[in-house]
């Protein structure tokens, strides 16, 4: 799995996540739109960019016998664990790791769940290789990535005509766009969609314009193509929830074909 420079990355992400305390009941309403407990109950489960450990909050409360969460940012990872200790969830551990050069145990877990990682891989063979191979023969992955549209093309463009201004001014500069350009959010995201409470647009403009590297959009043909006919991906077709828009994004539940004579 290869990440565009990941120590600017790994920066990038320690500070958008500053004072970042999103609800845990937002969270729970997006993983239950294709996850139930009785899917998570008594499962080994890997969060691979796991950010401040929500969502492995949620899977512990769900009954899950491990959980493991990667990210590459510390300070997230530091926030999970006062999380961690506040719902005493003492199943979940927590590593600091750059996807890129962490080795995935073979065959481990019977879940992996990776939300807001896909995209900023430069080759996404490479890293769903990665995921894949640590998945159990009959368990799954649950996998979101961000749509190949107008709307994501012309985010990047913003982003790179961006790129040229002090890193002083971003917080800045966020903060005028936050003022001004709430109405935009809401027109690109959906009328349904919600902004996170814990998030605020200043932080969500910071994210999506002022990040170190390129995101990585695809479509669901290319992702079937890359797993080739030993897995199947079905959309999630996941509603428009917290941030997500099906827009913008979707979600793929990945699954490996045991009977050899099954293609996608």
């Amino acid at each position: 799995m290869s990440f565009n420079d990941d120590k600017n990355l790994s920066s990038f992400f320690d500070k958008s996540g500053q004072n970042y305390n999103p609800p845990l009941e937002e969270m729970k309403e997006l993983l239950s739109a294709y996850l139930t407990p009785e899917m998570i109950k008594d499962k080994t489960v890997l969060d691979a960019g796991c950010g401040i450990g929500l969502s492995c909050i949620i899977f512990n409360l769900w009954g899950a016998k491990e959980i493991v969460g990667l990210d590459i940012s510390p300070e997230s990872i530091q926030k999970a664990n006062i999380l961690k200790k506040e719902y005493k969830a003492d199943d979940i551990e927590y590593i600091v790791a750059d996807l890129d050069k962490f080795d995935l145990p073979n065959k481990k877990f019977d879940l992996i769940f990776s939300r807001g990682v896909s995209f900023y891989s430069l080759d996404l063979k490479k890293f769903l290789d990665g995921l894949t191979k640590a998945v159990k023969d009959d368990g799954f992955l649950v996998i979101d990535f961000v749509r190949n549209s107008q709307v994501t093309r012309m985010t990047e463009r913003i982003r790179r005509i961006f790129k040229i201004i002090p890193k002083k001014y971003e917080r800045i500069l966020s903060k005028i766009l936050s003022f001004i350009g709430f109405p935009i959010i809401k027109l690109i995201l959906g009328k349904k969609a919600k902004l996170n409470n814990g998030k605020t647009t200043e932080q969500l403009f910071y994210e999506h314009f002022f990040s170190p590297v390129a995101m990585k959009t695809t479509t669901i043909d290319e992702i079937k193509q890359i797993l080739g006919p030993d897995y199947t991906a079905v959309d999630l077709n996941v509603p428009n929830l917290g941030l997500h828009s099906p827009k913008t994004s979707f979600y793929l539940k990945i699954t490996k074909n045991l009977n050899e004579n099954i293609t996608n």
